[in-house]
């Protein structure tokens, strides 16, 4: 086994939802290999939280209590300035623009779990969400796999960011890079994130509600310093950094020596977030209804894994059809697949 555990954030009264996401994470993967589970709260569990937690599992449970600086809004922050700009979201429509609970919880796992006392021991983690669901069987071990190969992050599906929770987000991270260009790798993915190479952000990341990694990337000094730039800059609570964007940037910019080389797809994890979208062997990229997009295909190297190198390789793919509930149903078709989009879009009656 590896040195890993699952970390999961949630709170007292989401028991019956995490209830069903372990019941299946045991059913489908930890069965066979008992590896622990650190829950986190920013308040003390409950006693009937963790009986029921614990009588469900196979392994070693924790419960810890997130300190209140790396979960409340720092003083730097000018309320006013917040205030303000969480109303206007909110009046914009953007989900969870006016939440602050939120935003504590977007820079909490940017830049504070992999930090708390109870994951100091461990080295690799696997995030669940409460509510999530787990159609597959999982049959090989994701951290031993990141471990004998020398990979950094694995990740099952990657979006579009809402524009208008991000707007100055790269061109903080340029304002970094600039100041400090030894934290960028040479043989970084940057193109992943960046149209053109480097000067703007396409809006492109990895959803860290599933993500199996390596903590030591976060805990090095080269990410540690680009997020406490980030955060002095306020960016989580005047706008609303989400931790996705922030960790696809950072690992994508490879912000650490060149042992940290690889990202992987994910493609045996059916997976399901409580109320969105089904995440398939492809992956998706979407703004609206109206907007889907291919990202990925098949890699040719192995069956189970899609690794961000440069160049990337891809198979060409005809012809593919997916349903997803409450939306028109989709049919795409390319005779040129490439990273970058598909041929053609149509709706099928």
């Amino acid at each position: 086994l590896a040195n890993a555990t699952f970390v999961i954030l949630v709170r007292n009264h989401e028991l019956p939802a995490i209830i069903k996401s372990i019941k299946q994470m045991e059913y489908s993967f930890n069965h066979q290999y008992h590896y622990p589970y650190v829950f986190l709260n920013d308040e003390s569990f409950t006693d009937e939280f963790k009986e029921w937690t614990s009588n469900v599992v196979s392994s070693k449970v924790e419960y810890g209590v997130i300190p209140h600086d790396h979960w409340y809004q720092p003083d730097h922050i000018d309320e006013d300035k917040a205030k303000a700009n969480r109303d206007e979201m909110e009046r914009n429509g953007v989900i969870y623009g006016g939440s602050v609970s939120y935003r504590n919880m977007c820079r909490f796992n940017s830049g504070f779990f992999f930090r708390h006392k109870l994951l100091q021991k461990y080295r690799y983690y696997w995030r669940v969400e409460p509510g999530v669901e787990f159609f597959c069987d999982v049959d090989e071990d994701p951290f031993v796999f990141l471990q004998e190969n020398n990979k950094v992050y694995g990740f099952t599906i990657s979006l579009y960011e809402f524009e208008s929770t991000v707007q100055t987000l790269w061109e903080t991270t340029k304002e970094f890079i600039k100041e400090n260009p030894q934290y960028v790798a040479n043989d970084n993915a940057l193109e992943f994130v960046s149209d053109p190479y480097g000067e703007s952000y396409n809006l492109c990341h990895f959803w860290s509600n599933f993500e199996i990694a390596d903590m030591d990337f976060w805990r090095s000094e080269a990410y540690m310093k680009y997020f406490e730039y980030l955060d002095s800059k306020g960016g989580f609570y005047y706008e609303r950094w989400g931790d996705a964007p922030v960790h696809s940037i950072g690992g994508n910019n490879q912000f650490d020596d060149d042992t940290y080389t690889s990202i992987i797809y994910l493609d045996d994890f059916w997976v399901r977030g409580a109320g969105r979208l089904i995440s398939t062997h492809l992956p998706l990229v979407f703004r609206d209804k109206e907007e889907f997009m291919l990202l990925y295909a098949i890699t040719i190297s192995l069956p189970s894994l899609l690794f961000l190198t440069l160049p990337w390789e891809v198979e060409l793919i005809s012809h593919i059809t997916f349903d997803i509930p409450n939306l028109p149903r989709w049919e795409f078709r390319s005779e040129s697949f490439d990273l970058r989009g598909i041929t053609s879009i149509n709706t099928v009656n």
